[in-house]
């Protein structure tokens, strides 16, 4: 906090302190409420879901994308689209996406919940958004993933699966 003080007594006005944890961004504020969760009730979770109910849900998530993929992953379907997002920040601003800037124009999405999503590219399948997930991640968004678009509205992946089964494919 003293540097931060003696940033902004020499003029850096919006000066804040950030740490990396897992290489990844975390605000001051953010390390707090993670400590709290922990000691609460050993999550270190902002919702505090427990490590081993992330894990689960996330290998899931993971189960049913890949199914997803692997059967209707070349399928287009009229009004759907996919995108990758990139990266979501509530502070867009310190996002920097100039690493992908010869892969396509980066989209920004500010949702309701006052976060801004980063979206690159439009595809007509998933797989070929899959695909292009993969030169993102390899640029160094490690968090990337495909998003779907159903009529210009941005809808979940479980989504999909409901209008695929509307249109018969499933």
């Amino acid at each position: 906090r003293q540097f931060k003080k003696k940033i902004i007594d020499r003029g850096g006005e919006d000066a804040f302190i950030t740490s990396e944890v897992n290489g990844k961004r975390k605000y001051l504020h953010e390390l707090r409420k993670m400590e709290r969760m922990k000691q609460r009730d050993g999550s270190s979770h902002p919702l505090g879901i427990t490590k081993r109910k992330r894990a689960k849900k996330t290998a899931k998530a993971v189960a049913t994308y890949q199914k997803l993929l692997q059967k209707y992953g070349t399928q287009p379907v009229k009004g759907l689209v996919f995108k990758v997002q990139a990266a979501a920040y509530r502070y867009p601003k310190n996002y920097n996406s100039r690493h992908l800037d010869d892969l396509g124009k980066i989209e920004k999405n500010k949702l309701p919940d006052s976060i801004t999503r980063f979206t690159i590219g439009t595809f007509k399948t998933l797989k070929k958004a899959d695909d292009f997930k993969q030169k993102v991640i390899q640029r160094g968004d490690g968090d990337a993933f495909v998003t779907a678009e159903y009529k210009g509205t941005r809808i979940l992946l479980k989504d999909v699966i409901r209008i695929l089964k509307s249109k018969g494919y499933l």
